[in-house]
């Protein structure tokens, strides 16, 4: 692979359950991420108070998910789901952090390219997203239905690869991205003014099938279509359960010997053992109340 120098920021959306995490997580990008510069953490303004410990990283700042783009907001989101028949609030966050991917393009902080990265995931070993001045997708093997069906309704094309785009990261150029969300805010055939409200009333929540959009499968097939020539390709050695080891009170000696078999890690809490795993546990249930409780409100 060519050197390269570009430069770039990153961004992470963090939930709640993620903010003591994520210490680590901005330590091994600064570390491992050839090329990073500002890291930006995207949350809830409740949670900054969580996050005081990233003050000593100079290169971090923090960003409120509510203010990012006047169109795009948590409630936004909600209220677009209820008017498709979707009540429960737990599943509001999952959709949310994806357009806030897509809305940093059109942030003030945004520049040439930018990097999105899970806020459950620590990269192991020294990381390019560029083969000289060419970005990088990372190919996955997956395959989900449903948002192939969404992406068809919002840009009016689906599937046009051998592999999925959806990794722990993803290497974003800032023109693009506004240009896709400009055709998609255009597009006469679907609901909504904003693409936010044209992504979110594009998805059918009486499938039952698990999430309905993908905002990486979206942008690379978008790119794939429309700029074809822009990215490269490349497979990298990645273990989605390495919380299966302790959760995500691993030691700095496991994490090394974790680099010699893979380059990035996640640790999601639910792959935690006992008795790392109860706080995931009592979150569940947390959910499952709020769940029952906007059924009883629906009825």
């Amino acid at each position: 692979m060519e050197q390269s120098n570009k430069r770039f920021d990153v961004l992470i959306p963090v939930a709640r359950k993620d903010t003591s995490f994520v210490k680590y997580v901005v330590t091994y990008i600064n570390k491992y991420i050839i090329g990073c510069e500002n890291i930006y953490i995207v949350t809830n303004k409740n949670n900054f108070g969580r996050l005081v410990h990233l003050h000593i990283f100079p290169n971090v700042e923090l960003l409120d998910e509510n203010e990012l783009v006047p169109e795009l907001n948590f409630g936004i989101v909600h209220e677009c789901m209820k008017k498709k028949g979707e009540r429960r609030p737990n599943c509001v966050g999952w959709y949310f952090q994806q357009l806030l991917k897509f809305a940093f393009a059109k942030s003030k902080w945004a520049k040439e390219y930018y990097l999105t990265w899970d806020a459950d995931t620590i990269p192991l070993n020294p990381l390019s997203f560029f083969n000289g001045n060419q970005p990088l997708f990372t190919k996955k093997i997956e395959y989900h239905e449903p948002y192939f069906i969404t992406l068809n309704r919002i840009l009016g094309f689906g599937k046009l690869v051998d592999f999925s785009f959806i990794a722990e990261h993803m290497m974003f150029n800032v023109s693009i991205v506004k240009e896709m969300l400009e055709t998609i805010a255009k597009e006469k055939k679907s609901n909504g003014e904003t693409w936010v409200e044209k992504i979110m009333l594009a998805c059918d929540f009486s499938d039952k099938r698990g999430s309905l959009f993908s905002e990486f499968e979206t942008y690379g097939n978008y790119c794939i279509k429309y700029h074809p020539e822009l990215y490269g390709t490349r497979q990298l050695n990645t273990f989605r359960a390495a919380g299966l080891i302790s959760g995500r009170h691993i030691t700095n000696k496991s994490l090394e010997r974790l680099a010699l078999d893979v380059s990035i890690a996640s640790f999601e809490p639910r792959d935690a053992p006992f008795p790392y795993n109860i706080s995931w546990y009592m979150g569940r249930v947390k959910n499952k109340l709020r769940n029952i409780i906007a059924d009883l409100l629906r009825r």
